[in-house]
């Protein structure tokens, strides 16, 4: 039986072959068993894609130890999602729209992009979807804030920092061989 998640976020060492976790911040390791472990996995990374498949160091950066997230954790992230995607979505519909907000102005685009862009809005609506339905992907970075006012103690909050669209390939391969080497390594399920 696994032990409950914290209700902060926290990296955890889990030893290869599964049997629990510990809070980084308590395990007591020494350098040989973190090399072990990045050994470890960056051999299973290996069987799962090529050494040439990686961009740059990116494999090496893998870490075996991961971070858990409680359910607060993930309703909140999912709350936050919601909210960007109604606030970009918003944003993009009335980019060009908008003479009050004037978001051309607050963030030029290199004349090229803004020609695509000016082109691709003047095309027949039946030609291009509405971009509500063909949102493609982005990837927000975040930092987490510890917010001590609420009555139940301290929480900690998302904060966006940026937001990039640089995820789709990189994120769901990095996002399934690190799942499948950790699994292979014992270490999730």
């Amino acid at each position: 039986m696994k032990p409950p998640a914290p209700a902060r976020l926290q990296q955890v060492h889990i030893p290869f072959g599964g049997g629990g976790y510990e809070p980084i911040t308590s395990f007591d390791s020494h350098e040989g068993t973190y090399s072990q472990d990045h050994e470890a996995i960056q051999e299973s990374l290996l069987r799962f894609c090529s050494d040439k498949s990686w961009n740059n160091s990116s494999r090496s950066a893998f870490m075996p130890r991961p971070i858990l997230v409680s359910s607060e954790h993930q309703r909140q992230w999912k709350e936050l999602n919601n909210a960007l995607v109604s606030a970009i979505t918003d944003i993009v519909e009335r980019w060009w729209t908008d003479s009050v907000s004037k978001f051309p102005e607050r963030m030029p685009l290199d004349p090229v992009e803004e020609d695509l862009l000016r082109w691709i809005d003047s095309q027949v609506p039946s030609k291009i979807h509405p971009y509500r339905k063909c949102r493609g992907s982005w990837r927000p970075d975040f930092l987490i804030e510890e917010d001590n006012e609420g009555a139940s103690g301290s929480l900690e909050n998302f904060l966006i920092s940026e937001i990039n669209a640089r995820f789709c390939f990189n994120g769901l391969m990095y996002a399934a061989c690190g799942q499948q080497a950790l699994e292979e390594q014992g270490i999730a399920d």
